[in-house]
């Protein structure tokens, strides 16, 4: 099984300093659907177009690497993994738990309705969100042949 990477460094070219990224923006950033349209500077502080950014080590624009991993993917895999989606799906789930409140509103009151709407809408939000990653993350390891895009070079 691969080992996943824990960061990769790029390159800012309009000031020439290296940025360590890791963790859930190192994730972000690697993936090339849909891909990031900027990222931070860690140099100047400031957030920027992706195409001012370089692969420390491969010396690849970040924009080039997107383009490059993304002929591989399906349409369906491009439409399911785009933000579009993930924002529907999320909502999807936030207006289920918005809706079992205002059933147990109506059925047991407003102080239970309150709470269990409040309780109800962030598990749904949390759920929703958990299972969509589950779902991505599954779509995309069996597009790109590694368990995770932090492993794409």
């Amino acid at each position: 099984m691969a080992v996943i990477p824990k960061s990769r460094s790029y390159v800012h070219d309009q000031c020439g300093h290296v940025t360590e990224v890791d963790g859930g923006d190192f994730k972000n950033v690697s993936c090339p659907v849909p891909g990031m349209k900027g990222t931070m500077c860690a140099a100047c502080g400031s957030l920027f177009p992706i195409s001012e950014f370089k692969w420390k080590d491969s010396d690849e624009s970040i924009e080039a690497y997107y383009a490059r991993h993304r002929v591989r993917v399906p349409a369906m895999t491009r439409l399911i993994c785009s933000r579009p989606v993930s924002i529907a799906i999320v909502l999807i789930g936030f207006l289920a738990g918005i809706g079992l409140g205002v059933w147990i509103w109506n059925s047991f009151g407003v102080c239970l309705g309150l709470v269990g709407g409040v309780i109800s809408s962030l598990i749904g939000f949390v759920a929703s969100m958990l299972i969509w990653d589950s779902i991505r993350s599954r779509l995309l390891s069996t597009t790109f042949g590694v368990p995770d895009t932090r492993c794409l070079k």
